[in-house]
């Protein structure tokens, strides 16, 4: 009776590659000596943002378009900071914050009318809108290479948002 001894060479050549492919995530996790990175960036951001006004028991409201009426910065540049702390070569602790504060003194055009109370035109008032985000999360990057870059983030985020007109 005569055996036959039939192999897959490309299976095991790919095993052969993943083990190569491990060797090297192992040998980068013990030579890699660059954990953190920090960064300074900025962006440039078209920003639409409305106030909603209400009167008791919510009868009568009024939305205000905060850079149209108030004269709020409709573009900024936004600069933000990160910093991130890489566990292994393919994985790290990321965190942000950024900032964008408006103020601006406006002269009204028209009369406002809210709740019996009307401000006449040609007062001026003062509106501001404060915005900080702080960002935590988890970063896994998908494609490493020198040139570019692939990842994900898992992240949470803390805002604290002020807006108001005097």
């Amino acid at each position: 009776m005569a055996q036959f001894n039939i192999s897959n060479t490309s299976t095991r050549v790919n095993k052969q590659s993943r083990l190569v492919r491990k060797e090297k995530r192992k040998l980068g996790r013990k030579e890699m000596t660059d954990h953190f990175r920090i960064g300074l960036y900025g962006t440039y951001a078209f920003i639409n943002s409305s106030a909603r006004f209400e009167g008791p028991n919510s009868i009568l409201s009024v939305n205000i378009d905060l850079e149209e009426h108030l004269g709020l910065a409709s573009e900024r540049m936004i600069y933000y900071g990160t910093l991130v702390y890489h566990i292994t070569p393919r994985s790290g602790i990321n965190a942000m914050y950024y900032s964008l504060n408006r103020r601006k003194d406006h002269i009204l055009d028209s009369d406002i009318i809210f709740l019996g109370d009307t401000i006449p035109k040609g007062e001026v008032l003062s509106a501001f809108m404060n915005t900080s985000i702080v960002s935590f999360g988890y970063l896994f990057s998908i494609i490493t290479d020198e040139n570019s870059f692939l990842g994900a983030f898992i992240n949470v985020y803390l805002a604290n948002v002020k807006a108001g007109v005097n």
